[in-house]
């Protein structure tokens, strides 16, 4: 199982790198598999819009990939637009 800490500390690493999403997570029906949980803010928005997954790598993989769509998702990418 993963330390309360180290799930808090990881959330709030996604929730700087992507702020368009809201982050949390839930347990699997074991209730002991930790799930990531993203959901866009803004559910109108396009792109990624809910995900959920065990792997971490696979989430911050789906979401590089919205970026390169161009759905902004990343802080940088938004502040690169306004230039």
């Amino acid at each position: 199982m993963v330390p309360h800490e180290e799930i808090a500390r990881e959330l709030n690493r996604l929730a700087a790198c992507y702020p368009a999403l809201r982050f949390g997570t839930d347990t699997g029906w074991d209730r002991k598999t930790l799930r990531w949980v993203p959901e866009r803010i803004d559910g109108l928005a396009p792109g990624l819009h809910t995900a959920i997954t065990t792997d971490l790598d696979e989430l911050r993989a789906a979401l590089d990939a919205d970026v390169r769509l161009g759905h902004w998702l990343t802080r940088e990418a938004a502040l690169r637009a306004l230039l």
